[in-house]
C-alpha cells in the first residue's frame, strides 16, 4: 500500500499506480512476496520512512526506474498510467535498437527495430 493509504486511508488512482509498480516488481521477481521478511507493521513503518523494493536481478534498470516513479512519496509526483505506458514503449524500443538480439524480437519478428 502507498504511504498515504497506510497513514490516512486515502485511496486514489495514485494508489493504483503504486500497486501497479509493486505488481510489476512481483512479476520481475517471479512472484516473490514483497518485503516477505517484515511484519505488516514493519512494512508500513518502513514504506512511510522511504524504504522501497530493491531491483530484482531479472528487472532491467530502465524498467526499475519506471517502477521507482510509481513509488514516489508524494502521489502527485507519480506518473499517470498513460505516462507509464509511454515510458514502457519508448524505453523498450530504445533498448531493442541498442540490442538487436533482444528476446522480444523473437515475439515480434516482423517489427523493424
Amino acid at each position: 500500500m502507498s504511504p498515504e493509504a497506510i497513514q490516512y486511508g486515502h485511496y486514489t488512482t495514485a494508489n493504483d499506480i503504486w500497486a501497479f509498480g509493486v505488481t510489476m516488481w512481483e512479476v520481475f521477481s517471479y512472484g516473490t512476496i514483497p518485503y516477505s521478511a517484515w511484519s505488516n507493521e514493519d512494512v508500513a513503518e518502513n514504506v512511510q520512512a522511504g524504504s522501497r523494493l530493491i531491483r530484482p536481478e531479472s528487472c532491467p534498470k530502465y524498467i526499475y526506474a519506471i517502477l521507482q516513479s510509481c513509488w514516489s512519496e508524494h502521489p502527485e509526483e507519480r506518473n499517470s498510467f498513460a505516462e507509464i505506458l509511454y515510458s514502457f514503449t519508448q524505453t523498450s524500443e530504445q533498448q531493442m535498437m541498442h540490442h538487436p538480439s533482444h528476446p522480444m524480437l523473437d515475439y515480434y519478428p516482423e517489427t523493424n527495430y
